[in-house]
């Protein structure tokens, strides 16, 4: 039974362990730029496409580029 919970505790403590792999931002010809997203690693990765659509709604705005952030 301890060899199960302490599986489980390591279990959830790598899902809920995330960082940000990398940032980037829409640059707009105005001059303005929308706020960054960040493309997240572990198991919330897996789940969350939002890096991957703000980058391709920047890319179809005509005069906008993304911007990668390290």
């Amino acid at each position: 039974m301890k060899k199960l919970f302490f599986a489980f505790a390591a279990v959830a403590l790598m899902g809920s362990a995330t960082s940000c792999k990398k940032c980037g931002y829409c640059q707009y010809v105005t001059g303005d730029r929308s706020g960054a997203t960040c493309q997240q690693t572990g198991l919330l990765g897996a789940v969350d496409n939002s890096y991957t659509q703000a980058e391709a709604d920047c890319k179809a705005t005509i005069g906008a580029s993304w911007v990668v952030q390290k």
